[in-house]
């Protein structure tokens, strides 16, 4: 995973911007070992930043988006700024550095996630004359939007957060993938649009206006429900929903949230055949096989979470396949996954992965969680959750 952040005054000034979007950033960084980068505008020109998280190779960068100077030098009076921290899966080189833009330096993004098809994506867009400087996903998907606007959500494959600045339309359009797999929230009043990966985040700009929020309190306590609605535990900071987008006007402040995809289904019954049963399992597999595949593009070592359901089971057998037929070298020539245990026979689901892990012959790594090492990791959960679990 990665994280974004960012912060837009609309009154056009403020001259801490600078230490604002840092701090933001600071306080996700768990999310984005691997890189940090800043990106300043003000009404004459676009200031790209760094800081002691940046990667080493991105200083000597000729890359037009890759930083010249540290964040603690950022003391102008800044319109709006863009920061993001990286966990690095596809392109581990400095060439997939974000914030990022295109050759003209009309558009630049931060983004959480990864285009599955990009591979596809890119070779289409190569075909109408689009030249490529990375292999970074993120690149195609600046492409892409470059290309056909925000009508490219429909050709995204992907789970994904982030947000665009257009400088030519100056606007700011954001999109969250069509499951929610990626978080983003936002926070809109009289003098500022703050957008962020978690909430933790927009709680550092100075003077917003929120505390509880004693209904989504009450929801929680009483029917143990978490979060129905897009207004969260914190009052004032909202949930972008999942297969939505906004479009922020960074000439007039306007706010607009629009959904982008519904997903559809069939509610018909019908009797049983038994050729239709073959044809649709035939299918369902064919079209799992295909989704798997695309999720194994990626420059570091590929693992899984086996909990031994009928899920994570047949993801893992179906990797397995693809492996033993392709020899993957980010599945280190021999799938590993993950599975928490308990000592408590009733609850412990162990016994079903051992049987996936045995029947694949794969790496299986078991981790006991304990009651005694709740109190001692409690703290770190809560920080890194912000809502209860």
């Amino acid at each position: 995973m990665c994280g974004i952040t960012g912060i837009i005054h609309k009154r056009k000034s403020a001259n801490n911007t600078g230490s604002i979007i840092h701090s933001m950033s600071n306080s996700i960084k768990h999310r984005g070992p691997d890189d940090e980068g800043f990106l300043f505008v003000n009404e004459n020109s676009e200031t790209i930043a760094g800081s002691i998280d940046t990667q080493k190779s991105c200083w000597n960068s000729t890359l037009g988006y890759c930083p010249k100077q540290t964040i603690l030098d950022c003391n102008e009076n800044y319109h709006f700024a863009f920061g993001h921290r990286r966990l690095a899966v596809i392109d581990l080189s400095e060439a997939a550095h974000q914030p990022m833009c295109d050759s003209s330096k009309d558009n630049w993004i931060v983004c959480n996630g990864e285009i599955y098809n990009y591979i596809e994506l890119k070779k289409e867009l190569q075909a109408v004359g689009f030249v490529f400087t990375s292999k970074s996903d993120i690149e195609v998907l600046l492409a892409a939007y470059k290309h056909c606007g925000v009508k490219c959500l429909s050709r995204l494959n992907g789970m994904w957060s982030f947000v665009i600045y257009d400088k030519e339309k100056q606007l700011l359009f954001g999109s969250r993938d069509r499951m929610g797999v990626k978080p983003m929230y936002y926070y809109n009043d009289s003098t500022t649009f703050a957008f962020a990966s978690e909430q933790k985040a927009l709680l550092k700009i100075p003077n917003i206006e929120t505390g509880i929020n004693y209904h989504a309190v009450f929801e929680h306590l009483l029917m143990g429900q978490i979060e129905l609605q897009m207004e969260g535990f914190f009052k004032n900071i909202f949930e972008l929903s999942p297969a939505h987008y906004f479009l922020f006007d960074l000439k007039t402040n306007e706010l607009k949230i629009e959904k982008y995809y519904s997903l559809t289904f069939n509610n018909n019954t019908s009797h049983f055949s038994k050729s239709k049963f073959q044809k649709y399992s035939e299918q369902l597999l064919d079209k799992m096989t295909k989704a798997v595949n695309l999720r194994l593009h990626s420059d570091v070592p590929v693992g899984f979470c086996l909990s031994g359901g009928l899920d994570s089971s047949t993801i893992v057998s179906i990797a397995n396949k693809i492996n033993n037929e392709n020899k993957l070298s980010q599945l280190s020539d021999n799938i590993t996954v993950f599975t928490a245990t308990n000592t408590n026979e009733n609850t412990d689901e162990s016994k079903w992965a051992a049987i996936i892990a045995q029947k694949n012959n794969i790496r299986w790594i078991k981790a006991e969680c304990k009651p005694e090492n709740i109190m001692s990791e409690l703290e770190d959960i809560i920080y890194y959750q912000d809502i209860p679990l």
